[in-house]
């Protein structure tokens, strides 16, 4: 196919990685996609007079939904969110689409994480996201003279040659910081009785705690996957190269 025929000289002279923001945008767009189709297919399972006819649209419907982004990416380079956004997937070992097979397993890892997925994006040289690390690819402007330039950025170089042991003592030092923050703030809640005491020792919560509770485990993996990334790129203040 000719989206498969990229020139390795302009790939490497052009190459733009898409940032966070216009990745989340992606995201956003083809979720609209799969609110549409699952609206066309609720309304065409309760038309039709059969309750063979209505699994069987739901089937259909299953299928679209598991199959819509490894085949627009093996084919296309990319899902309708990243054709509206001015962005392709690209197989870094071919320079074109990836594989049915390539993009089948980046979309399964992509879905497993869910958004944890995106969060090696603003430390990584080449804005990876963890499906994207795993399966050797990487996304990029889809047309670089229509790019908009806030949007999109070069590769990286590496910000520190600091040793291995200032990185890992850098990542030990904010995570231990990150843990005594989490616990003030679960201090605090119980302070002001968002959180009681049988939730906190017990884990006897109420609706209300369970998510409070949730929302401080998922924001405190998100900043230690954070700490770890720019750790690892000896990008943390204080534990940079001199």
């Amino acid at each position: 196919m000719q989206d498969r025929a990229i020139d390795t000289l302009a790939y490497e002279e052009n190459r733009k990685y898409a940032k966070l923001s216009v990745r989340i945008r992606a995201v956003i767009y083809d979720s609209m996609v799969f609110f549409f189709s699952m609206i066309v297919a609720v309304t065409l399972a309760i038309a039709v007079d059969s309750d063979f006819a209505a699994k069987f649209v739901g089937a259909i419907w299953v299928l679209f939904i598991l199959l819509y982004e490894p085949l627009m990416v093996s084919i296309k380079g990319g899902t309708i969110g990243h054709i509206v956004c001015n962005t392709r997937v690209v197989d870094e070992h071919t320079l074109g689409n990836p594989s049915l097979l390539k993009a089948s397993a980046r979309f399964l890892i992509k879905t497993i994480l869910g958004w944890i997925s995106l969060v090696t994006v603003t430390a990584s040289k080449r804005k990876k996201a963890v499906h994207d690390l795993l399966t050797g690819s990487s996304v990029q402007a889809r047309n670089a003279n229509k790019m908009k330039v806030y949007d999109f950025t070069l590769e990286l170089n590496e910000l520190s040659k600091a040793s291995i042991l200032k990185r890992i003592i850098g990542i030990v030092i904010y995570s231990i910081a990150l843990i005594a923050i989490l616990i003030g703030i679960i201090e605090v809640t119980y302070y002001f009785d968002l959180m009681s005491f049988n939730c906190i020792e017990y884990d006897r919560c109420a609706f209300s705690e369970y998510l409070l509770f949730f929302a401080l485990n998922i924001g405190w993996l998100l900043a230690e996957f954070e700490i770890i990334a720019f750790g690892w790129r000896g990008r943390l203040y204080g534990f940079r190269a001199r």
